[in-house]
């Protein structure tokens, strides 16, 4: 018997009963939406830091009111420091964006430093101008480092534009445990590390007579998601085999 892992809402029922796992997937899993990380100083004016600017001058009647008394911002010395805190108001917003470079979600510049980091493009992601895409073939790239559960490769897999997608994790005949006779399989010394990604092929093909070449044509061929196989093999964990299997029903 198996444990399967299928996307939340999915009807895939398991014919022998093996346990069928439901995974609720984040509907944002590239952070298209990046966090809300701003704060008073991310992106503050002048005015902003004037009084922080006036708290700063030296003690005494030639810098500032007497104590306890709220400085004039409208005097002419706060207008000569209203002036200076606007370099410094600058730096404050270009500082945060540079921390924004920080993470694939919210980069804006660095784009391609990351790809440099990450080898892209590269064997699973062929070059692509569109920005959008190399945003999103990085975000699938970094993501796709910490993958290890099967929930998190259903998810995964999903996110690549396959909602039809079942992970099946084979369990081997295991004395004490297994019966005869029953739905457990023999399996092989491989089973253990070997789990299986069902997926929909997106189309099926037949040999035709009068448009199919003898030597060429298969007698039947299906597509195969080969952006997908190449992801998965690249970030699966290195003790274990990924086995690609089409055979849910074609749309």
């Amino acid at each position: 018997m198996s444990t399967y892992f299928v996307p939340a809402g999915s009807d895939f029922s398991a014919d022998d009963g093996s346990a069928v796992i439901a995974v609720t997937c984040n509907p944002d899993p590239l952070g298209s939406a990046p966090p809300d990380n701003a704060d008073v100083l991310s992106a503050p004016s002048a005015d902003d830091l004037l009084s922080v600017t006036l708290a700063a001058q030296p003690m005494g009647a030639a810098w500032r009111s007497p104590d306890g008394v709220a400085p004039d911002t409208t005097s002419r010395m706060a207008r000569f420091w209203r002036a200076v805190s606007t370099p410094f108001a600058d730096l404050y917003a270009r500082l945060f964006d540079i921390s924004q470079e920080s993470t694939s979600v919210s980069i804006v510049e660095s784009l391609a430093d990351w790809e440099a980091e990450y080898a892209l493009p590269g064997p699973c992601a062929p070059f692509d101008p569109d920005e959008a895409a190399r945003l999103e073939t990085l975000r699938l790239t970094v993501r796709g480092q910490s993958y290890v559960t099967p929930a998190e490769f259903t998810c995964l897999v999903v996110s690549m534009g396959h909602g039809e997608v079942v992970i099946e994790e084979p369990a081997p005949f295991r004395c004490g445990e297994s019966r005869l006779g029953s739905d457990h399989r023999l399996g092989n010394a491989a089973m253990p590390y070997e789990w299986v990604i069902h997926l929909d092929t997106p189309f099926i093909t037949h040999f035709a007579c009068g448009t199919s070449e003898l030597g060429i044509d298969r007698l039947t061929d299906f597509g195969r998601a080969s952006e997908v196989e190449c992801r998965v093999n690249a970030v699966a964990p290195a003790w274990t085999r990924p086995v690609f299997s089409y055979a849910l029903a074609a749309d």
